[in-house]
């Protein structure tokens, strides 16, 4: 059901695959995924907290990026870390990902009265904590030894770049715009959002196949789409944003032209979230223009 609801979202087919999330939680806390069972051997319980965080990071993809309320915001399960490592894995880091953004959620949901723009600064930092926590081969390229550790590495700078940058944009959005203080915190947010593009750019370079899923095209995307919307001094010697949004919407182009089908009626048809993804870009172009 999880590949299902999977496959549903990279089709843009949110509605079902929402739905079908629910149904698989709710399968998956009938069989008690969601709690701690200590009755189980350490080997078993351990592969069954990997599922339960497995579906969690499915939930909160869903509700992050579509403001929607998460089904999996009350349960008893840790994370399943490995004991003995150097640092998290990819799988870890992004199961940690998901508590983070679950707590907040969770604030938001008992009416918590803390500041806005406080509240999205220490996510914020708790988000950017992950860099220091992970696996030496996730942060440095030349410690990376094959080919799935740079997948991985890429991977997680997209989906770190896009959590981070996303709160960041909560947080400016409570600062008194071009303030010597917004400007800094801009800057920080555009370089995180390129680093992110830049990431996907790199993933896609290694294997365009993985970047068809709709989760990289949305973070990539939103990430141009939060550069065009920063208004942050360009300083001197720093690399101009929009060359590298042009880089992304190149690639997306040729993902969308190599995508092209005919349906029984000869129209041409491409692959939903390219075009959909290319057509977000380019109205934010237009109205910048305009």
């Amino acid at each position: 059901m999880a590949l299902i609801g999977h496959c549903l979202r990279n089709n843009l087919d949110t509605n079902s695959a929402w739905i079908l999330m629910g149904a698989t939680i709710r399968l998956a806390q009938s069989i008690g995924l969601h709690e701690a069972s200590p009755s189980l051997p350490e080997s078993e319980q351990f592969q069954r907290n990997k599922l339960w965080w497995t579906i969690v990071w499915q939930d909160t993809f869903l509700s992050f990026t579509y403001d929607r309320p998460p089904s999996t915001i009350t349960m008893s399960c840790p994370i399943p870390y490995r004991q003995q490592t150097e640092g998290l894995s990819f799988q870890e880091s992004i199961f940690t990902i998901c508590n983070i953004l679950l707590n907040k959620a969770r604030q938001e949901t008992a009416g918590n009265l803390e500041d806005p723009q406080q509240s999205a600064l220490k996510y914020k930092s708790q988000l950017e904590e992950v860099w220091d926590d992970a696996a030496p081969f996730l942060t440095d390229k030349a410690r990376c030894t094959s080919v799935q550790d740079h997948l991985e590495r890429l991977a997680l700078g997209v989906h770190l770049g896009y959590g981070v940058c996303r709160l960041s944009r909560v947080y400016l959005s409570e600062m008194e715009p071009h303030s010597p203080l917004y400007n800094g915190a801009a800057m920080d947010c555009m370089n995180r959002a390129m680093q992110a593009i830049e990431s996907f750019l790199d993933l896609h370079r290694f294997s365009a196949s993985v970047c068809r899923s709709w989760a990289f095209v949305h973070n990539a995307v939103s990430c141009a789409i939060t550069l065009k919307g920063l208004g942050a001094p360009l300083v001197e010697g720093q690399r101009n944003p929009e060359v590298l949004v042009q880089r992304l919407i190149a690639v997306l182009e040729k993902e969308e032209k190599d995508s092209e089908w005919c349906d029984a009626d000869t129209n041409v048809r491409y692959f939903g979230p390219y075009s959909r993804a290319l057509k977000a870009l380019r109205e934010i172009y237009r109205e910048v223009a305009v």
